[in-house]
């Protein structure tokens, strides 16, 4: 995407034998997760010339959201855990999401912000707020709102891939972005005010 968020730059088609799912920059390549085919895919970040691929490591049953903290990569696969991986695809760490008191499952795209790791639940409207050194819960961001709003946009009524799936960070101009399975927009979002463990926003 350009940088107005309006227009493609370039892309790369995949195999029709993959389902792309999670992607993340690292040092002037792409990593792009694959959904039961559990490979990496791996690009120039420039030009997205593909650089071969790699394999996911066990006990990562499918490739759903990735990002990465510096140091290790950061995968689910569906489940209530966060897979610490390293740079010799070895998952170093296993994360439960979890509030003290039950286990949050369905972890899918996720994003770090500001030191808090931030995920999707899969076929819910809600956001996790996740320590990632512990997988404490933080909170849990309500976005149902943004639902309604893509569906007044675009017409369509309540269909199964209505669910929020895609979070972006811009860090230079701390924006964050906010979109949905097969959305053609993009939502820009603050936080408004926390009230108990749930935050609202717009």
């Amino acid at each position: 995407w350009n940088k107005d968020m309006k227009s493609i730059k370039k892309q790369v088609d995949l195999d029709e034998k993959y389902f792309g799912e999670g992607a993340c920059e690292v040092d002037g390549k792409i990593y792009q997760l694959t959904w039961k085919e559990r490979e990496i895919l791996i690009y120039d970040a420039q030009t997205l010339e593909s650089l071969g691929s790699v394999t996911l490591p066990q006990p990562i049953r499918q490739g759903w959201g990735l990002a990465h903290d510096g140091t290790n990569f950061l995968v689910t696969d569906g489940s209530n855990k966060i897979y610490k991986v390293n740079f010799n695809w070895e998952v170093v760490e296993t994360l439960a999401v979890s509030d003290g008191n039950k286990e949050y499952c369905c972890l899918n795209e996720l994003e770090l912000i500001e030191g808090e790791l931030w995920i999707n639940r899969f076929m819910t409207s809600t956001i996790l707020r996740v320590n990632p050194n512990s997988g404490e819960l933080y909170g849990v961001m309500d976005c149902e709102n943004l639902v309604d709003i893509f569906e007044d946009i675009t017409g369509k009524g309540r269909l199964s891939n209505s669910v929020l799936n895609g979070i972006a960070y811009d860090e230079t101009n701390r924006k964050i972005i906010l979109t949905g399975k097969k959305w053609p927009i993009f939502f820009e979002v603050q936080i408004e005010k926390i009230l108990n463990s749930a935050d609202e926003i717009h």
